[in-house]
């Protein structure tokens, strides 16, 4: 039977317990440094103010189909909360998809000058692409309502 009173009971505890927040700690320092990576990946690639977009985005189209939504959407506090969720979700999907050391490597590509032409030219394809679909979906939604189904 093991003295629960023994010093060498008492420190194994104390090491263990020690180790067990070390090991967190850790943990939570590379995911925040991950984070920080994914957020610079996001900037230089152009998605800073996606969110925001996104959702205002989101809001024309429930204020036009329902006026009363769209304008409870429209409350400073529901806003905040909603493109901070929309943030964090850019952010998850980042550092979902690539590890850090890829992260890292991406990033200090993106710096140099190549890779800002690289951004650059991602950005502006991306707006494009973002409004032909917004466009498209438009049209989508109006026939929809029109109850015109081709």
């Amino acid at each position: 039977m093991i003295n629960r009173r023994s010093p060498f009971f008492i420190s194994a505890i104390i090491f263990m317990l020690f180790i067990s927040t070390n090991s967190f700690a850790i943990e939570t320092r590379v995911a925040s440094e991950k984070e920080k990576l994914a957020k610079e990946y996001l900037n230089i690639m152009g998605f800073e103010n996606e969110s925001r977009e996104s959702y205002e985005s989101l809001q024309m189209r429930i204020t036009k189909s329902n006026p009363a939504s769209g304008e409870k959407m429209k409350a400073p506090e529901l806003t905040a909360r909603y493109i901070q969720q929309l943030d964090q979700a850019l952010v998850k999907t980042v550092t979902d998809v690539f590890s850090e050391d890829e992260l890292r490597k991406t990033v200090a590509l993106l710096k140099t000058s190549y890779g800002k032409t690289f951004a650059e030219g991602h950005r502006k394809f991306m707006k494009k692409y973002i409004e032909n679909v917004n466009v498209v979906m438009g049209e989508i939604y109006k026939k929809g309502l029109a109850g015109n189904h081709e």
